[in-house]
């Protein structure tokens, strides 16, 4: 018997093939040939998706100061992913973009961004994680998080000691402006 594949359809997680078949079956009168064709159906077993991603950042960090958004990735799949994009956007803007060759089975690696907010308030980070899954199409993963910046405020009270024993209070009233609601 000969088999030979004679064409292949591919759809989302679904292969079918067909097949050719082309024999012969002795007989006590000589050879009797025959062919035939047939397709078989075979389901490719392949996770939705192959990488999770979890962003992680603090939750409030002082205007102007740097500090780390975390990119967490890990490959849940059964095989290598690869041609990895990590974008990350700050208020909907690109902010910063690195790359990965590949990301092996069960492997878990973390992309660090450092950052500097400038403007006090809330401020929304996303990553997005592009890559091309075993079966060579790209996907598309995200993560995002909220980062509250704060404006420190700095006050100074200078008291004279001239005045002042140790049994004495003093009483501080103002307003404080920006409000620190």
């Amino acid at each position: 018997l000969v088999y030979s594949m004679l064409s292949s359809e591919k759809s989302r997680n679904l292969e079918v093939l067909t097949l050719a078949l082309e024999g012969y079956v002795e007989k006590a009168d000589g050879r009797e040939v025959y062919s035939s064709q047939t397709k078989l159906p075979i389901t490719l077993l392949v996770p939705k998706e192959s990488i999770v991603v979890a962003l992680n950042a603090p939750k409030r960090v002082p205007v102007g100061e740097y500090f780390l958004v975390k990119a967490i990735l890990k490959n849940t799949g059964f095989q290598a992913v690869s041609r990895i994009a990590v974008n990350l956007y700050a208020d909907g803007e690109l902010s910063d973009t690195k790359f990965m060759d590949l990301l092996l089975p069960g492997a878990e690696t973390e992309i660090d961004f450092p950052y500097k907010l400038d403007e006090p308030g809330l401020h929304n980070f996303t990553v997005v994680v592009s890559f091309t899954d075993v079966l060579g199409e790209s996907k598309t993963v995200t993560s995002s998080t909220v980062v509250t910046a704060i404006q420190e405020i700095k006050i100074s009270i200078a008291v004279s000691s001239t005045n002042l024993t140790i049994s004495d209070s003093v009483n501080i009233s103002g307003a404080v402006v920006p409000s620190l609601e």
